[in-house]
């Protein structure tokens, strides 16, 4: 029989942080620096089990980090607000003046109590996203980033 974990908000909110920032583009084309703001889907059932709190904790850090407005919008959401282009075919996040990415978690499967991988994306355009898996592992106490890598591109 398979064992099943669980874990606690905070280390959820931890997790999920730790995901989501190593999904952020790094290329020089989409980078941070050329971003007006930061958007993460958490209408997800992963986002579930946090509170508002533990949701605000998780939008405080890339605020922080990033030094940029961000917020808590799926891509249907950030349509409604009028963030969003559609150029042809293809919907994107360039609008207004404004720039965004959208980050979203696709998958989670739990290894062990000390490992979790999830599976997620960043979307700037329909020709221009990714989507990453990563391993989280917890060691020396807390909830540490050990591999990223991409499994598709747009």
């Amino acid at each position: 029989m398979k064992k099943i974990f669980r874990f606690n908000e905070k280390e959820l909110v931890d997790i999920y942080t730790i995901a989501l920032d190593s999904f952020v583009p790094t290329e020089e084309v989409i980078n941070m620096n050329k971003t007006d703001y930061l958007a993460i889907d958490m209408s997800t059932t992963f986002f579930d089990n946090i509170s508002q709190e533990g949701k605000q904790q998780i939008l405080d850090y890339f605020k922080n980090k990033y030094n940029i407005e961000v917020m808590n919008a799926s891509l249907d959401t950030l349509k409604e607000k009028g963030l969003t282009s559609n150029g042809g075919k293809y919907v994107g996040l360039i609008s207004n003046e404004k720039r965004g990415i959208l980050l979203g978690i696709l998958n989670e499967k739990i290894v062990s109590e000390t490992e979790v991988v999830i599976e997620g994306y960043w979307f700037l355009t329909a020709v221009a996203a990714a989507g990453f898996s990563t391993t989280i592992v917890f060691k020396d106490g807390q909830w540490k980033l050990q591999k990223t890598g991409m499994i598709w591109v747009s």
